[in-house]
């Protein structure tokens, strides 16, 4: 095996385990919602804010990480991220209120999105035709982490409380150090490029097509995290006991192991025999394969419906994985990734900051927990929409340009 690819493993590697260390834990913190509410006397509103917080701050740290890789390089910022996260999971464990939590959790969400820039932004500079494919095999390190973590945190609540479970993620947090300098450090020219990037280019907001393009993003990310702000507490809403609700996260996070790289290979092709790969399309149709689930979710009456159909969710997000970031490349180009990502993760941070919360609200004053499903299938229905207004916009573009430059090379 040649040099270069080992090198590329060796990438893809690192930023699986710095996933699995980061957002798996954050994908996890759904059995926490009902220990706020007993040990806090927390509303459900105020337990949803707790993972809303961590999951808005994860992402809505895009942009200081760009700035941060701009001007202290790749490993420096992983490493404060990293910092950050620790020292938040632990404070946390001796926080004596629900306010002090849901502050502590923007450190620790910020913290570990410190991480997303740098990770992504060298995948889609490594990679160019299989950039789908390695996107999506590195995501996958959350669904592996995500797969035993819900039900670890369940047992950890009984034997050491809420708080010796969340000092014990703290340690996970402590792991993203080392991958993160292994993705770094493979790559050789890593300081060179962050040096000659553009921080920032503002001027991407006049195109309409990239403004949309965010709100698809927003509304993408948004819809995946209320469903895991409410999966568990719905579960136990539903009757199914703590154990069975903790593992329909696991449920929907095992079929994605082998999904994810399935879709990245798929999207990183142009054509599946006489087929053509459109990822807009791709995308949308998972779209609505969610919207089905989530709502089909709410009129179950029996655990094995519900499993069925966190198994049909899984396969949404296994087909979508990280697919916005690598179609942010195809619209805007490689040149902007900084700016493109930074502003896809701070959409994506402002809507699952805010979103969550108010459906929270929505299920204080009814007692349902359906509306939050109901929520989320909006959300994913608006962005495959959206998605698919962007490509045909930018395509037209395109076909307007060449057909002009067409018709002034016929005319000279």
């Amino acid at each position: 095996m040649s040099r270069v690819k080992l090198t590329d493993i060796l990438i893809v590697f690192a930023a699986f385990c710095m996933n699995a260390c980061e957002l798996g834990p954050l994908r996890s913190f759904g059995p926490f919602f009902l220990q706020f509410q007993n040990d806090l006397q927390a509303s459900a509103s105020q337990s949803s804010l707790v993972a809303s917080l961590l999951f808005g701050s994860y992402y809505a740290a895009g942009p200081i990480a760009s700035i941060l890789s701009y001007k202290l390089g790749f490993r420096r910022t992983i490493m404060i991220g990293a910092t950050c996260a620790v020292f938040g999971a632990v404070v946390c464990s001796f926080a004596k209120s629900i306010v002090t939590i849901q502050i502590l959790m923007v450190l620790i969400g910020g913290g570990c999105g410190l991480g997303i820039v740098p990770k992504y932004t060298l995948l889609g500079r490594r990679f160019s035709k299989k950039r789908s494919l390695a996107n999506n095999l590195a995501s996958t390190g959350s669904s592996f982490a995500a797969l035993p973590l819900p039900i670890l945190i369940e047992m950890w609540n009984t034997y050491y409380t809420w708080r010796g479970a969340i000092l014990l993620i703290g340690g996970i947090f402590l792991n993203i150090i080392p991958f993160g300098m292994l993705l770094t450090s493979s790559l050789e020219t890593n300081e060179k490029t962050v040096k000659k990037a553009n921080v920032l280019k503002l001027n991407m907001l006049k195109s309409w097509e990239f403004v949309c393009f965010l709100i698809a993003c927003g509304c993408d990310l948004s819809s995946k995290t209320v469903f895991a702000v409410y999966v568990v507490r719905f579960g136990q809403y539903k009757g199914y006991g703590n154990y069975i609700a903790a593992s329909m996260t696991s449920v929907i996070a095992a079929p994605q192991l082998i999904l994810l790289p399935m879709a990245g290979y798929i999207t990183s092709l142009t054509h599946v025999g006489p087929v053509p790969i459109v990822r807009p399309y791709f995308f949308a149709v998972a779209c609505v394969i969610q919207s089905i689930a989530v709502s089909a979710m709410t009129f179950t009456s029996s655990l094995e419906a519900t499993l069925a159909l966190c198994v049909l969710l899984s396969v949404s997000f296994g087909c979508r994985g990280v697919l916005t970031a690598t179609m942010a490349a195809d619209f805007f180009g490689k040149a902007t990734l900084e700016t493109s990502l930074g502003l896809r993760s701070l959409t994506q941070g402002v809507f699952s900051a805010l979103i969550p919360p108010l459906l929270g609200m929505v299920v204080d004053a009814t007692g349902s927990y359906n509306y939050p499903l109901y929520g989320s299938g909006v959300l994913v229905l608006i962005a495959g929409v959206l998605v698919v207004i962007v490509h045909q916009g930018i395509t037209n573009e395109s076909t307007e340009h060449a057909m002009k430059v067409e018709s002034n090379q016929s005319q000279t």
